[in-house]
């Protein structure tokens, strides 16, 4: 969750300054346009992975740390939070940032302003849900046998094979809308 927040964060200030993160190495013209466009466009796609990176490990916290009577009521927190976030950035992004924040902080456009709080507002979550999420070490049953890779495999595969019907017709109707996209 840290790596995925810190690279979402990375990327998105480099996306906010491609222009002259580039300018820094090729000067002004043809070649500079287009490799500005080239890390625009990778560091789309890096954004992309670390944020799914990010949401998944914050689900799984959701998992990992509530008590099963408690875990549905926290995805449904969790989508609340999600869908105000939602609602939050469009609202900021309606306002005049240039207007209303010095130069100094964050740059002198929109977009860069906006990916200086969308880094600080994941950074400062991601550090709070990092101190006050606590999680339990799951210790081996036997201690003298010890976690082999393969077995670890081998019990992921079984699992996997003998799923509830419920879950595994979840996991193919993901699996189907994952092919559709």
């Amino acid at each position: 969750m840290v790596g995925g927040a810190i690279i979402t964060g990375v990327c998105l200030f480099l996306l906010g300054w491609t222009s002259e993160v580039v300018g820094l190495f090729i000067p002004e013209g043809e070649t500079h346009d287009q490799v500005t466009v080239v890390v625009a466009v990778l560091c789309i796609y890096a954004l992309d992975f670390s944020v799914n990176a990010v949401q998944a490990c914050c689900r799984s916290l959701i998992v990992d740390t509530l008590p099963i009577s408690q875990q549905q009521a926290g995805s449904a927190w969790a989508s609340r939070m999600t869908a105000v976030g939602h609602v939050v950035g469009y609202l900021i992004g309606t306002l005049d940032l240039v207007r209303l924040f010095p130069p100094w902080l964050g740059g002198d456009t929109q977009f860069k302003k906006m990916t200086v709080i969308s880094a600080t507002a994941l950074w400062a979550t991601v550090g709070v849900t990092c101190w006050a999420v606590t999680e339990r070490v799951r210790l081996s049953s036997d201690p003298e046998k010890p976690s082999m890779a393969w077995s670890v495999l081998m019990e992921l595969w079984r699992r996997t094979i003998n799923l509830p019907p419920r879950i595994q017709a979840i996991c193919w109707i993901q699996f189907w809308n994952w092919v559709g996209w």
